[in-house]
C-alpha cells in the first residue's frame, strides 16, 4: 500500500506527562473519544491473563510476610497525594464526604517481586479485560498504592520471595480519611523526549494507514530517581505499533521522584504520549 503524502511528511508528536494516578483518571473519558482508527485497547499486561503470569514468572508466593502490605496502607497519605494532584491540575477540592477512591470495591492484583522485595508489573488478575474507563479506575488507584508496599526477603515458610509473584487485595475503607499533614511534592520529568525522537520512532504501520494515536504508559520510578520500566496501559489505536514506540521514546526518561516530608519515595508515574502526523 503506497504511503500518502501525509504519511510521507515529517511527523509532529507531543508527549504530555501527568504523574500519579489522578491525572490519568481525569484523562480517561477524553482519551476514550480520541480514536482515529481501530479500537481502543488495554495493553497486553492488563488485558491478557496468560501474559500477566508469564511476564512476571517465578513461583506464586502464597504465604508472604509483609513489612508494609495491604493491611496497613496509609490511606490518609494517599488522600493527601490526591488532594495535591487535584490542586496541581486546577481541579476543585473534594467535597466533604467524597473519597478519592472506590469504597466497597476491593481490588485484586497480581504483582511481580523485585530483588529488593518490592512490587512491580502489577495488574488485575480478577478484573477488566477490555477497555472501560469506569471499570479500570479502581484498579489504577490500587496499582498506585501497591507501589509503596514492601515484602520481607523471606516468606512465612522461610523461602526467598525475590523473582516470584504475589497476589494482593486492596480493600478501600468506607469512611474517607482526612488528608494527612505530610508535605508531599509530586514527581517531575527531568528530560522530556525531543520532537526528533517521535519522528524517528513513528510506527511504520501507523504511517501506512495515516493513523494518529494516544498511549498511556505506566512507569515506576525508584526513590533514587531511576526509572524501573514502563508498560503500556492503554492505546487509543491498537495493533499499529504505538505502544512499543512509546516505550522506546520513554526508555531513557528520568523522573525526579516524589518526596514525603523531604524523603524521596518510590512511586508509580503516568505518562500520556500523543502521536500525530502532519
Amino acid at each position: 500500500m503506497p504511503r500518502s503524502s501525509k504519511a510521507r511528511g515529517r511527523s509532529r508528536c507531543s508527549g504530555l506527562a501527568r504523574l500519579w494516578p489522578l491525572a490519568l483518571l481525569a484523562l480517561l473519558p477524553a482519551l476514550a473519544g480520541c480514536v482515529s482508527a481501530g479500537p481502543p485497547a488495554l495493553g497486553p499486561l492488563f488485558a491478557d491473563p496468560a501474559g500477566v503470569t508469564s511476564s512476571r514468572g517465578g513461583r506464586l508466593v502464597e504465604r508472604p510476610q509483609w513489612i508494609d502490605g495491604p493491611d496497613n496502607v496509609d490511606f490518609a497519605l494517599y488522600a493527601r497525594v490526591m488532594a495535591n494532584q487535584r490542586a496541581e491540575l486546577g481541579r476543585a477540592p473534594l467535597a466533604d464526604g467524597e473519597v478519592p477512591y472506590w469504597p466497597g470495591q476491593p481490588v485484586s492484583l497480581e504483582c511481580g517481586i523485585t530483588p529488593t522485595a518490592q512490587l512491580y508489573l502489577c495488574a488485575p488478575y480478577e478484573g477488566p479485560r477490555e477497555w472501560n474507563p469506569e471499570r479500570v479506575k479502581p484498579y489504577l488507584a490500587a496499582m498506585h498504592v501497591a507501589t509503596s508496599m514492601q515484602l520481607a526477603p523471606l516468606d512465612l515458610d522461610g523461602q526467598p520471595v525475590a523473582g516470584g509473584r504475589v497476589r494482593i487485595t486492596v480493600d478501600w475503607p468506607e469512611a474517607a480519611p482526612a488528608p494527612s499533614d505530610d508535605v508531599v511534592v509530586l514527581p517531575r520529568i527531568l528530560n522530556r523526549p525531543q520532537p526528533w525522537e517521535y519522528t524517528r520512532l513513528y510506527p511504520a504501520m501507523a504511517m501506512e494507514v495515516g493513523a494518529d494515536g494516544d498511549v498511556i504508559l505506566i512507569c515506576v520510578v525508584a526513590a533514587s530517581g531511576l526509572t524501573e520500566g514502563c508498560e503500556v496501559f492503554f492505546e487509543s489505536v491498537s495493533e499499529v505499533g504505538f505502544g512499543d514506540a512509546s516505550r522506546q521514546v520513554y526508555r531513557n526518561i528520568r523522573i525526579l521522584p516524589p518526596t514525603v516530608n523531604g524523603e524521596p519515595r518510590r512511586a508509580m508515574a503516568v505518562a500520556t504520549v500523543r502521536w500525530r502526523l502532519q
